[in-house]
């Protein structure tokens, strides 16, 4: 139930993200959150990541803002969890595809540890794939 549930606001998401109307996918961002922040702890963290990474795939800088608010107001020992730092490392991907310095300085933003050390090197890992001549600072 939960995934056809998960899968309803994925496909709502993927519409919107499609449309112009930001206060709309903003507004269902937000819905979804809330909804997979009520879930049972065991499945809070794979809906959340599962949330990111469509939103992430549409619009990585949203994903990114996104993941800083909702870390922000957890304990340190909780951003280190492995959903945390997969997330991160997924973000910082997507959006050092369309954003390579964007994704930099997001990356040496998050937590010091393995949380910022992944997403630093998922950054450094889509730069290789980058010609040189665009990565010009």
């Amino acid at each position: 139930m939960r995934d056809l549930a998960l899968l309803s606001y994925s496909r709502r998401l993927r519409q919107l993200a499609g449309d112009t109307d930001d206060a709309s996918l903003r507004k269902d961002l937000g819905e979804a959150l809330e909804w997979a922040q009520a879930l049972p702890a065991e499945d809070r963290q794979r809906t959340t990541r599962a949330i990111l990474r469509e939103v992430a795939e549409r619009d990585p800088s949203r994903a990114a803002a996104t993941y800083q608010d909702l870390t922000a107001a957890l304990p340190a020992d909780s951003q280190a969890t492995r959903d945390f730092r997969h997330t991160a490392q997924e973000i910082a991907s997507l959006l050092s595809s369309t954003a390579p310095r964007d994704a930099a300085v997001w990356a040496t933003q998050l937590p010091e540890g393995a949380i910022r050390r992944g997403a630093v090197v998922s950054v450094a890992d889509q730069w290789l794939q980058i010609p040189m001549q665009a990565l010009r600072f």
